[in-house]
């Protein structure tokens, strides 16, 4: 039997902090709504630490964006098959030469590409250190100063001729 209060007590506890932290998270939310200069103050407001705070509020935000993710895909849906509606009618003519409809299926099709991030740019991580290094090799290679060892893995990574 005392386990099963021991258990009992737990769970009330879990359930008594689950309802603290949603209380809590309200309380913050509606602070930095309504403008508190930092997360510190509407943590010292709540009576909670700022780690507290930063976390439930980050949970918080989470929720929202991931409730709202299925409101966001079905919009898209919408707004590309209203493009695709736009679209059809122009895309004929500019296949057979119309400039001015050529020149609205680009701006339609650009519209789309940035709606779905087409457009955005695309980062290139460069290993310094690896260049680096590369060119370093090289000019030791230029110099003379490799040794005959030095030489033959790289020689291996040409391409064969011919």
């Amino acid at each position: 039997m005392g386990t099963i209060d021991k258990r009992t007590t737990q769970r009330g506890a879990r359930i008594s902090s689950k309802y603290a932290d949603e209380v809590a998270t309200a309380k913050l939310v509606d602070l930095v709504a309504a403008g508190v200069p930092s997360v510190a103050a509407a943590a010292e407001a709540v009576g909670v630490s700022v780690p507290v705070a930063n976390r439930l509020l980050q949970q918080e935000f989470r929720r929202y964006y991931e409730e709202r993710a299925s409101q966001r895909d079905e919009m898209v849906g919408q707004q590309l098959r209203r493009y695709d509606l736009l679209l059809r009618p122009f895309f004929a003519r500019a296949l057979k030469g119309d400039e001015k409809a050529a020149d609205r299926v680009l701006a339609i099709m650009k519209a789309m590409n940035e709606m779905l991030g087409l457009n955005a740019a695309t980062r290139v991580d460069v290993q310094v250190n690896a260049v680096d290094e590369a060119v370093s090799r090289i000019s030791r290679i230029v110099e003379g100063a490799v040794s005959q060892a030095e030489v033959v893995p790289l020689r291996r990574m040409l391409p064969e001729a011919g």
